[in-house]
Order: structure tokens, then sequence, then C-alpha cells
């Protein structure tokens, strides 16, 4: 008994020293540089007629900090709104409605479209396609190559299809495919893509059973290449089922692609879409330039999040 206690006592004694040289070392917090922020993009800035000072300040105030053009075009209109938004702080990713229908043999034309925009601050980039199928991709990445010889450092933005997206959108190719082939072909700076969760069928709230499974598949392939992912938020009711949210809802969602390691999230939409052939619901901010409850909702979320962005 003597001869274990002996063998056991320098190890206690061993313990105690350690735990003793913890204790008094003083604990400080890590020091995280607040260098970094959290992409937060909105879907339709304000369209032409809405595009002045009280509303790009009310895209400012929502913490959104990049705004997506959807109906003004390369023209007049975008540089009054890239003035607004470099005012407050905002990027701006212009939408060239015929640039990515340049015909290769005239990229030629390019820099004549793309170089009076090439040192405003405000410029995020441009909207270059939205959604397009495999057999586009070739195409993209011989545009994408003239658009960086002339805007360097501006993002030629592309979104893609979800995963209820159907084969023929994706012409014949599986998800994981389609997402491969993107990324190997077109090699993008960023991997943005749009899936909106929150449904109401027969009076039910439900949520798309692939939701997790699509962000497992984009996190994974951003990661294998080196590149961030953004994620597009459902913040509105449109087409036939997908409800409109509340603040849980938007919440919810934010966290969920965060966990999965987004390093941006973009809200669908801002400024509510004109209706067309599909129904849209309220946005943020209606057709008539007007808050609604989810501007608020979205702008308690952003501001939430602004708090440690720098962190994650």
């Amino acid at each position: 008994m003597r001869r274990v206690f002996c063998r056991i006592l320098p190890i206690c004694m061993a313990a105690a020293l350690i735990l003793t040289a913890c204790s008094s070392k003083e604990i400080t917090e890590p020091d995280f540089a607040d260098t970094k922020v959290l992409h937060i993009g909105g879907w339709v800035a304000p369209p032409p007629g809405y595009i002045n000072e009280k509303t790009y300040q009310e895209v400012a105030e929502s913490g959104i900090n990049a705004i997506y053009a959807i109906y003004e075009d390369a023209d007049e209109n975008a540089f009054q709104a890239l003035e607004l938004a470099e005012k407050y702080g905002i990027q701006y990713l212009v939408r060239d409605w015929s640039l990515s229908g340049i015909p290769e043999e005239d990229f030629d034309l390019l820099p004549a479209r793309l170089e009076k925009f090439k040192d405003h601050p405000a410029l995020l980039g441009h909207l270059a396609i939205d959604e397009p199928g495999p057999s586009k991709f070739p195409y993209l990445a011989k545009l994408k190559k003239a658009y960086q010889e002339i805007l360097p450092d501006s993002l030629f933005y592309v979104n893609l299809f979800p995963t209820y997206s159907s084969l023929a959108q994706r012409n014949g190719k599986d998800y994981k495919t389609y997402i491969q082939e993107y990324l190997d072909v077109v090699k993008p700076e960023v991997l943005s893509f749009d899936h909106y969760p929150l449904k109401e069928l027969s009076g039910e709230t439900q949520v798309t059973e692939d939701y997790l499974y699509n962000l497992e598949i984009i996190s994974k392939a951003a990661k294998k290449a080196g590149i961030p992912f953004w994620c597009f938020l459902q913040t509105m009711e449109f087409g036939l089922s997908n409800r409109s949210p509340d603040y849980e809802d938007i919440r919810w969602q934010a966290y969920t692609a965060l966990a999965f390691g987004a390093s941006g999230i973009q809200h669908f939409c801002y400024w509510t879409p004109e209706s067309g052939t599909e129904h849209f619901g309220e946005a943020m901010i209606d057709r008539d330039g007007n808050k609604t409850p989810i501007y608020d909702y979205v702008s308690r979320l952003n501001h939430e999040l602004l708090k440690f962005d720098h962190i994650l």
C-alpha cells in the first residue's frame, strides 16, 4: 500500500502544480480585428423613379451593404445609383441586360460598355446572368475572362439554381455535377445560389426537404474550390406556395446558412418585384416605396449579425 502511495503522490503533486499555474495565469479574450464585414445583399434595388436619397438611406439603415440592380440598365440610372450607394456606404451590382448576350466575336465592344464604371468606388461588379444551365458555362468562362481584363477588381456575378431545379434546366445534369462543372469551367470568385425553403401547402407551413442537403453540397463544393459562398434567403411571399416569412423564419435561414460556412447572405427581395407571369407578395419595400413589416424583420437580423461578423 505504501509503495502504491509513493507512486501516486508525485503524480498528484504534479497535477496540483499544473492546476495552480493555470489558475494563476490571466485569461485574456482573443482580439479580432474589426476589418471583415459579412456580405449582406439585397435583390432588386430601388428602381427608376425611386433612385433618390431617401430610398438609398433606407437601404443602408436596413443593414444591407450590397444592392443588386434589376430594373435599371447600365445607363444614367446606374450612375445615379452608384453615387447614392457610395454616399451611404453600399456596394452596387450593375445590371447590363445585354452583357450575357454579346457574341464572342463582339467582345471587342466590351471596353466601351464597361470602362465607364471602372473607377467607381461603389461598384461591386456586374450581374452577368441568373440561373444559367450548363450549356452556357463555356461561354460564361470566356465572357468572364474578357470582363476581368477590363474590370479586374470587380465581381462577375452569376447565381445558380437550387436542388429542386429540373433536369431540363440543368441540361440533364445531376445537381452535384451541375455545381462542380460550373466551378471547373467558369472558375468564379464566389459561389452564389438560391433555395427558397418556406412553404405553405393546404394551410400547413412546411420547409423543403432538401434545403440542408443543398447547403451541404454548396458548402463542400465551395470549400474544395477554395472560394466563399453566398446564400439567398426567402424574405417574401411569391409563387403559389412560398409563404411570407416572419422574423424567426428569416433568422433561421441566416443562421443555418452561416452554420454551413456561408460568408454572405442575400435577401430575396429588397424591393418588391413587378408582378408579371409570377405572383409576388410584398418584400421589404412595397412597389410604392413603403416599408413593410419584413423590412423591420430583416433590419433587426442584419444588425444582429453585423455585431459579430468580423469574428465569424
